[in-house]
């Protein structure tokens, strides 16, 4: 999920430049989507992590 908004967010930037701003009050923001991204992404690399952990060890 955090990969797809990440592309998302990513993709609507580079695709509309003028259209999407990081701090925009009025309109949508880029940088809700990484922020959605960063949010959901760290249950899933501290599951990683803590595997990496216990096969490593």
């Amino acid at each position: 999920m955090g990969v797809a908004s990440a592309g998302t967010a990513v993709w609507l930037a580079s695709a509309y430049p003028d259209a999407y701003y990081a701090f925009d009050p009025g309109g949508t923001q880029v940088g809700e989507f990484l922020v959605l991204a960063g949010a959901l992404s760290a249950p899933l690399l501290l599951h990683a992590g803590a595997e990496a952990y216990y096969r490593l060890r």
